[in-house]
C-alpha cells in the first residue's frame, strides 16, 4: 500500500501491485495439490521491487 501512495497510483495502481505480487502464484498454484497459499513478506518485496523498477523506467 505504501508503494501505491508513494507513486500516487490510487486503487487501480494498488490492484496492479497486488497482481504483480501474485501473478506467478496464480499460474503455478492450481497445478499443485496445495489447498492454501502463503505469500511471505520477502517474496512480496522482491515482486514490488520489480514492479517499482518498471515504474521508474517508464517515468
Amino acid at each position: 500500500m505504501d508503494t501505491s501512495i508513494e507513486y500516487k497510483l490510487g486503487a487501480r495502481g494498488l490492484r496492479s501491485i497486488c497482481e504483480a505480487i501474485m501473478v506467478d502464484a496464480m499460474y503455478e498454484t492450481p497445478s499443485q495439490a496445495k489447498k492454501s497459499l502463503v505469500i511471505k513478506l520477502d517474496y512480496a518485496k522482491k515482486k514490488i521491487d520489480k514492479f517499482t523498477g518498471i515504474l521508474a523506467a517508464s517515468a
